[in-house]
């Protein structure tokens, strides 16, 4: 049963807080969670572009080996969350394996993978309703509440049987579609900040509106003066510093080099159409890198509040200011990380209506928020 694809969408990110918007999943439903063994010290490393590119190559294969029908998922820097029908597991399942595999042999990077059937939420006193927030037209971003998928990661955590190991010969990964050419996109105002807010109630999503409305107050407009991707900061290299990196997640060890060729290529090619903005078919490269800004998904909704927001000084101890006095209230957590740039990790289905651009902060971004997020709730 194709449950995602039924549930109605809605247009305004502030009305992730009404939950008329959010329909229970089936119970025959699964969560598949992915994240990076290891993250703080690959952070440490200054592996961070490795470990969010990894995050992306499981929406990507997972997407791929669904025919990239709607999914329901949430991009988490250093992974991945998915609410997957049971006719969808086994595929979805075998291709976050694929790409586990391929992060361990190619970068050294231990990608964890579970699975949690929807019913063991609800049993152990969970539950996970989904809705989709249209991000532009025909674009959409899931939205989770219910907390199910934080039980999710607990019951992985704390049962090996919801975690699932490669068996056998794994394929190689179709990540088709994957790239992360652009430059590291630099602050206009003053920093990148990956923001995380939790409601200490969560059955309570009011919250949530109220901390973005606060937002916008603190900006004067809407988050979208905040966005960090614009065109003014968007820059494509012929040889992009992440070159690298997507040929290693393409190519193999033996193949590397050719892999890293058509990575180059791929690379000039597309510079040259955004440069001259000579249109080639339906493409035309003013109009993608538009898109490119609108389709970024720097604020999103699973069980938290996720945001990565190019402030100035003075907005920032603005906003942290209002979150420290509702965690003085005990009504919400937070966690931030504040860096001088964004990175972008781009799935790229369709140069017109299929294409959206993962973000999240460099230096560590939503990772090291979650860390800050978790020592409160730890108090």
């Amino acid at each position: 049963m194709d449950f995602y694809s039924q549930i109605p969408s809605f247009q305004s990110f502030s009305d992730i807080s009404k939950t008329e918007n959010y329909q229970p999943v089936p119970d025959s439903a699964w969560v598949l969670l992915t994240d990076i063994r290891g993250s703080t010290q690959a952070i440490k490393e200054g592996r961070y572009r490795h470990v969010n590119t990894i995050g992306a190559s499981c929406i990507a294969a997972v997407r791929n080996a669904l025919a990239r029908k709607e999914i329901a998922y949430v991009f988490g820097g250093d992974g991945a969350s998915f609410v997957i029908s049971e006719d969808d597991k086994e595929k979805a399942l075998a291709a976050l394996l694929a790409v586990k595999k391929m992060s361990e042999d190619n970068f050294q990077l231990e990608l964890r993978v579970g699975a949690v059937p929807v019913n063991a939420i609800r049993s152990a006193g969970g539950d996970i309703l989904i809705a989709k927030y249209e991000l532009v037209k025909g674009q959409f971003l899931a939205a989770f509440r219910g907390g199910g998928l934080s039980l999710a990661d607990a019951l992985i955590k704390q049962n090996s049987k919801y975690l699932v190991e490669s068996v056998g010969e794994q394929k190689k990964p179709n990540l088709e579609g994957l790239s992360c050419r652009w430059e590291p996109l630099f602050s206009q105002n003053g920093s990148m900040v990956s923001l995380l807010v939790q409601s200490s109630e969560p059955v309570d999503l009011n919250v949530y509106s109220d901390v973005i409305e606060q937002i916008q107050k603190v900006v004067g407009a809407s988050l979208g003066t905040l966005n960090p991707v614009q065109v003014t900061n968007m820059r494509l290299k012929w040889v992009p510093p992440s070159g690298s990196i997507e040929a290693s997640v393409k190519g193999t060890k033996f193949l590397y080099l050719l892999s890293r060729l058509r990575v180059l290529f791929a690379s000039l090619f597309v510079k040259l159409l955004v440069v001259t903005n000579i249109p080639l078919g339906t493409f035309r490269g003013d109009r993608y890198v538009r898109e490119t800004s609108a389709n970024a998904d720097y604020k999103k909704f699973d069980d938290m509040l996720r945001l990565v927001l190019d402030c100035s000084d003075a907005q920032f101890e603005k906003i942290i200011s209002y979150l420290e006095n509702l965690r003085a209230q005990k009504k919400i957590f937070y966690g931030f990380q504040k860096s001088s740039s964004a990175l972008m990790t781009c799935m790229v289905f369709s140069s017109v209506d299929d294409h959206v651009h993962f973000v999240d902060g460099a230096d560590g971004g939503y990772a090291l928020a979650a860390r800050v997020l978790k020592a409160q709730k730890a108090i």
